[in-house]
């Protein structure tokens, strides 16, 4: 079908084929969740809507399942086949890089457990103001799903839970919105800030809520300049592990009294200051240990390797 890979191709040409793969395998993506669902819980399509508004929260397993295709087929297949098909080395394409600095794995850990006490807050005082009705009802829904997600009852369903709700978004997300979508925004505005911005935003909106959206537009942010500052995304899946598997085990074991104590504004403003300055000064040794992206890092070909990018000379 392709004579030669992608990366040929003028950088707007690449994104409508990127965005038509992507469409496609979302539209994919979204008939075999239906249809898993569909099947999964006995129901007729007639009854989905209502099915998915209510009963779906008493069939853990069908969610579980459903969100896994979704991820899967939304982000992860569309980098994999895009990159296939643009480079000659997916893999490098993608940022599929060893860490070359044990330090940024360290750091990376670090990183994930201040994050959460540094975007935990703003979620919180937002959801304090009034957003709208709308805004309501997606927090009312999205807790209803994660409740879902960590009730599971046993040891071994809660280790399955959390690698659905840490794993797999970390992967998947992370090589679409930090593996490609950063490269297709830096492609078209080659500054560094304007591709993490791009990818923080789009990472923002996919996640469909209005009072978390700032905390999770930071949190995409963050993910970006550690990918940016490392050059490999493994480091971003890393981070991306840590601060949904953190937040799930302290969900799962939370402490009433400790709830309890973190209800005081004064001590959530002081966790807050704190794990700025933590998130703050991670990033800047971070940043002292950079292993910054290379020159060529974008959809465009390096110059004088032209001639690898012949799918019948590989």
């Amino acid at each position: 079908m392709f004579k030669k890979y992608l990366r040929i191709q003028p950088a707007p040409v690449q994104l409508v084929i990127m965005l038509a793969f992507w469409s496609l395998l979302f539209l994919l993506g979204a008939f075999a969740m239906m249809r898993y669902i569909s099947i999964a819980a006995g129901i007729s399509s007639e009854h989905l809507d209502s099915f998915m508004q209510g009963d779906m929260y008493n069939h853990p397993n069908v969610i579980f399942i459903s969100q896994a295709i979704f991820q899967i087929t939304t982000f992860l297949l569309p980098a994999l086949l895009y990159a296939y098909l643009a480079d000659p080395q997916p893999g490098a394409y993608l940022g599929l890089k060893k860490p070359e600095k044990p330090i940024q794995i360290v750091l990376a850990v670090f990183l994930g457990i201040f994050l959460i006490f540094f975007v935990a807050p703003l979620g919180s005082w937002l959801k304090d103001l009034n957003l709208g009705t709308a805004s309501k009802e997606l927090d009312e829904q999205r807790e209803k799903f994660i409740n879902t997600y960590l009730s599971s009852g046993n040891t071994l369903a809660t280790i399955r839970n959390i690698m659905l709700i840490a794993v797999v978004p970390a992967f998947c997300e992370e090589f679409f919105f930090r593996g490609l979508l950063m490269k297709f925004a830096h492609s078209f505005v080659p500054k560094w800030w304007f591709s993490i911005g791009v990818s923080a935003l789009a990472f923002a909106v996919f996640h469909t809520s209005i009072s978390e959206f700032v905390p999770i537009f930071i949190s995409g942010v963050i993910l970006g300049i550690v990918y940016y500052l490392t050059s490999s995304i493994w480091l971003s899946v890393l981070l991306h592990l840590v601060v949904n598997g953190v937040q799930a085990l302290a969900s799962i074991y939370s402490n009433p009294a400790l709830d309890k104590s973190l209800e005081n504004n004064q001590t959530v403003i002081i966790l807050f200051i704190i794990a700025t300055s933590l998130v703050a000064t991670t990033l800047f040794f971070l940043f002292k240990s950079r292993t910054i992206l290379p020159r060529n890092w974008s959809v465009h070909i390096p110059e004088g390797k032209e001639g690898q990018w012949d799918m019948n000379n590989i």
